[in-house]
């Protein structure tokens, strides 16, 4: 499971409905992180517990009283003293049981770092936004300089619960012990990085007080499940739906050609190219399988408005289009765009200069017909919502399903951590990825295999997250098989045979 923060108050505020109060959470917080410590960590004699003020650092407390008692040494630091009612009484209970091990004074904070197995980190919690002032920033720093093992409670100190973003520190922990679910800042980067390990444990809240999830992790399960599948023997190509590419440019003939290479790789029964008549011999000297349409182009070898009769046949016998892959955006294209999203009535995928060709007319995909999937990523996307990159990252998850609720449309947004959002807010998050797939022509490689997948009976957004899913992995293989500087979208299309094979003979798994 993962929660928002606004979700994790939701469900808390719902556990005290049903009996669990919040003294109670924090009590059975603190008890199942001493409990993970003990479990993953033998022989510990010596542990510094650093607390913050609010309820992460009472969890802290918590944890520090249950290591007292097991006959640990342990030194609590607080940053302050705490302000919240159950931290303030987690700590009169510490004090309770050994006053003497809690300080406020950090005069020999590095003597005991140094003489640490264990360093806890409960400063902040899953309300800290921005950057650590400079005091904390030395404690942290001093932290991570350490050579003791460091765990954090619920998240490290320093990053945004919701966005993954760190200000100008952060905690780097080797073990996050996160409560009640997961949250996103344990799977988005750069906060991710910091994790280390990450565990969820049960804090006792009662099953009636979670929420429907909205937020969920791409399951391989799902894919393999509709690719076991062998087809009919009785059937066609047009069984397996009818793809259009209009993409390429002149100098972007590569673009056209990775996308159609993964439409083909990815089963569609007939992938048409549409694109300018000057790369068309490029693209079908190294590409047999498609029907090609060499189109009229402008000046800028791009394709010209002019072919409106020509596009207005093909997209009525299409059953999926992917309109912008290497395209180029001028007034040519942009109206060879809105054409297409006006008169088609299949899925329409929008991709690179797709995207690019409506951002000053944002409006037009609103009045579509069919269903759209755009696949940005954080440029694209700013440049279509007017955001900066920064106030995007800052507040990812609702400012994509802002986007996609209001604009009707489904949004890839790629990056590390991909995601999928569909209008009626539900977000696919994909893990599954390898840094070799940073490389031109990635995207056309993910565009071509959203169209195959749209023709062969997925609804639009199962079509995303597969292909989604399966770019991924076909990124991870390559860079295991070809090494990752040698990765390219011509490796990982290639893996993809691989990778339909393993699911196709183990049907029934």
């Amino acid at each position: 499971m993962i929660y928002s923060r606004n979700e994790i108050i939701c469900i808390e505020d719902n556990s005290e409905k049903f009996g669990v109060d919040k003294f109670t959470l924090m009590k059975n917080a603190g008890r199942a992180a001493f409990e993970c410590i003990s479990r993953r960590f033998c022989n510990v004699s010596t542990v510094v517990v650093v607390c913050g003020s609010g309820n992460n650092g009472g969890d802290g407390l918590v944890v520090a009283a249950h290591l007292i008692e097991a006959g640990v040494k342990v030194k609590v630091y607080l940053i302050s003293l705490p302000k919240t009612d159950a931290a303030k009484l987690m700590y009169n209970n510490l004090c309770d049981i050994d006053s003497n091990v809690i300080s406020t004074d950090f005069n020999d904070f590095d003597n005991d770092l140094s003489r640490a197995d264990i360093v806890v980190d409960a400063i902040f919690g899953t309300g800290f936004k921005g950057n650590v002032d400079e005091q904390i920033a030395e404690i942290i720093n001093a932290i991570n300089s350490s050579k003791a093992k460091v765990i954090s409670l619920d998240l490290p100190s320093g990053v945004e619960c919701d966005s993954g973003i760190i200000g100008n520190t952060c905690i780097n922990a080797d073990l996050t012990i996160s409560f009640i679910a997961m949250k996103l800042c344990h799977i988005l980067y750069p906060a991710a990085e910091y994790c280390g390990e990450v565990e969820c444990v049960d804090i006792g809240v009662p099953m009636k007080a979670y929420i429907p999830e909205t937020l969920h992790i791409i399951d391989e399960k799902d894919v393999k499940t509709h690719f076991s599948h062998k087809r009919p023997i009785v059937c066609n190509k047009y069984d397996f739906g009818r793809v259009t590419l209009v993409c390429g440019s002149y100098g972007m003939a590569g673009a056209a050609k990775i996308a159609a290479s993964s439409a083909v790789k990815c089963g569609a029964g007939l992938v048409k190219v549409c694109l300018p008549k000057s790369i068309y011999e490029i693209v079908s000297a190294n590409l047999s399988e498609p029907v090609f349409y060499p189109l009229k182009e402008n000046v800028s070898g791009r394709i010209s408005a002019d072919n409106v009769e020509t596009l207005s046949q093909i997209v009525n016998k299409s059953d999926a289009i992917l309109v912008g892959c290497g395209m180029g955006c001028d007034d040519d294209t942009k109206s060879v765009v809105a054409q297409i999203i006006n008169q088609a009535d299949c899925d329409v995928i929008l991709d690179a200069d797709g995207i690019n060709c409506i951002s000053g007319n944002i409006n037009i995909i609103k009045r579509a017909k069919a269903e759209l999937i755009l696949t940005p990523h954080l440029g694209e996307i700013s440049r279509l919502t007017g955001l900066s990159v920064n106030e995007i990252q800052s507040n990812i998850i609702d400012i994509g399903r802002n986007f996609s609720h209001e604009n009707n449309a489904i949004l890839v947004l790629k990056g590390p951590r991909t995601l999928i959002f569909e209008p009626d807010d539900n977000v696919y998050i994909n893990i599954v990825a390898d840094s070799s797939m940073a490389t031109a022509g990635s995207g056309d490689m993910l565009a071509g295999m959203i169209a195959a997948f749209c023709v062969e009976g997925l609804s639009a957004v199962d079509a995303a997250r597969f292909a989604v899913f399966l770019h991924g992995r076909s990124g991870v293989m390559s860079a295991k098989l070809y090494s990752q500087r040698a990765t390219t979208p011509t490796t990982m299309i290639k893996c993809l045979e691989r990778l339909f094979l393993e699911y196709e003979t183990n049907e029934g798994d």
